[in-house]
Parts: C-alpha cells; sequence; structure tokens
C-alpha cells in the first residue's frame, strides 16, 4: 500500500481495524492523541506526517476547500458521507485507493466515497466520482500480471496513459496465462 491514512475521530473504530487488516497503515486520531482537537490541528497533523485523513466530517470539506483557494499545502483528504456508505464499503474503497493512489497524485485533492454508486441507491445520478473501471488481467512476457485501472476525473492524475488507464504490475500468480 502507497498511501498511508490518518483517521479523524468521527470515524467508526471497525471502519480503522478492517482496513488495517486490509494491509492498510491507519492512524487514528485518538492513537495519536489528538482527538479532542480541532480539525485544522488534524489537518496539519496529518500532513506533518505525511498521511491523507480520512473523514466523515462535513467541516472538513469546508476546510479543505479554504486550504486550497489559499494554496495551503495539505498531505489529501477522503470523504464519506456517514449515511452514504457502509462499513464494509468504506474499507473496500479505502483499500483500494491506499493500493491505487500515491502521495504526489493525493496532495491538495478531496476524494468522495463510496467510489462506485450502487443501483439500489437513492443517491443523485450526478456523482462527484466516477466509478473505477477494470480491464481484465493479462500476463506480460516478463512474467507479470497486469491490470489496468481508470480514474478518469478524479483530479489531476501525471502517470496516466494517454487513454487515461494506469497499468499496475503484480508477480504473476502460478498457472496465469498458462495453456
Amino acid at each position: 500500500m502507497s498511501l498511508r491514512l490518518y483517521f479523524d475521530h468521527h470515524v467508526p473504530r471497525a471502519i480503522a481495524v478492517g482496513a488495517q487488516q486490509r494491509g492498510v497503515d491507519v492512524l487514528t486520531a485518538e492513537a495519536d492523541g489528538t482527538a479532542d482537537r480541532d480539525d485544522e490541528f488534524l489537518l496539519q497533523r496529518a500532513t506533518a506526517l505525511g498521511r491523507v485523513v480520512f473523514t466523515q466530517d462535513r467541516d472538513f470539506l469546508v476546510l479543505a476547500a479554504a486550504w486550497q483557494q489559499t494554496r495551503r499545502e495539505f498531505a489529501g483528504m477522503v470523504y464519506a458521507h456517514q449515511l452514504r456508505i457502509t462499513i464494509g464499503g468504506a474499507i473496500h474503497d479505502l483499500a483500494l485507493i491506499a493500493l491505487i493512489m500515491n502521495p504526489d497524485e493525493m496532495r491538495n485533492q478531496v476524494e468522495f466515497l463510496p467510489l462506485r454508486s450502487d443501483s439500489s441507491s437513492t443517491e443523485p445520478t450526478r456523482r462527484r466520482v466516477p466509478p473505477v473501471w477494470r480491464r481484465p488481467s493479462w500476463c506480460g512476457a516478463s512474467g507479470q500480471q497486469s491490470i489496468r485501472v481508470g480514474w478518469s476525473g478524479l483530479g489531476q492524475k501525471n502517470n496516466l496513459a494517454s487513454d487515461g488507464f494506469r497499468t499496475l504490475v503484480s508477480p504473476m500468480s502460478p498457472g496465469c496465462c498458462s495453456s
């Protein structure tokens, strides 16, 4: 995982535990001894530690917008409305973001969860964050398996191919692409 996350005190403990079980590097405000501090201090602290804030507190969105307007640097933020995502959905999406994104891509950005909409959801059809698209895996000649994941529309991404997709490479599993 390339992203390290900082959870504010509004995030249920179950999400932190589940994300940690998935291999996400999580530091909670409680564990850091800053649970009673204000939002601005938490954003400063997370930035100083090189961690992206995960929050379910709308006040952080106002703070992030103010920092963006004044060009004040922060490590990034992931926001999920408490009523629009399940605990399992938050864990899944945070693990995906931590795996795919890197600190430079998240700098001064705010990403919104869930990354995909549920067809039975009552959310508005206009989405701030597009779904994640996956193309089928394939095995390269170098013995590695690649997955192409599209993040078009998720802010400024420097390392996407011209088609808007990024190739992630992992060691090939035994028997991959064998006849």
